[in-house]
C-alpha cells in the first residue's frame, strides 16, 4: 500500500497528539487512527530521574473500498476524518481538470 494522506494535531490538551495515516492500493483505503498521551511525573519523580513517557491511548485501523461513502460518525476522530474527506474531494477536482 502507498502512503496517501497524513494529518496530526493536538487533542484536548497539549499533552495529547492525534493522527490519521491513510494508505491505499488503489482498491482499498487503510485508515489508521492513533492517539498518544504523555505521563506527567511529579517534581519528586523528575528529581529521581523519571521522564515523560508516551502512552498509546488509541490505535485503530479501518479498511474501506475506494469510492465508498465515508460517514464521519463511523470513525473515532471526526475532525481528522473530515480533513481526509476534504483531501479526497480536492484530489478528485484536480484530477478532473487534466
Amino acid at each position: 500500500m502507498k502512503d496517501l494522506f497524513f494529518v496530526r494535531r493536538r487533542g484536548e490538551t497539549s499533552r495529547i497528539t492525534q493522527s490519521l495515516a491513510v494508505q491505499s492500493d488503489g482498491i482499498k483505503y487503510r485508515l489508521q487512527y492513533l492517539v498518544l498521551d504523555r505521563t506527567n511525573p511529579t517534581k519528586a519523580e523528575r528529581a529521581s530521574g523519571a521522564k515523560e513517557e508516551r502512552i498509546e491511548v488509541l490505535n485503530q485501523e479501518f479498511f474501506l473500498n475506494v469510492g465508498d461513502f465515508i460517514r464521519v460518525s463511523d470513525f473515532p476522530l471526526p475532525k481528522l476524518t473530515r480533513e481526509f474527506i476534504r483531501f479526497l474531494k480536492g484530489s478528485q477536482e484536480h484530477g478532473s481538470e487534466s
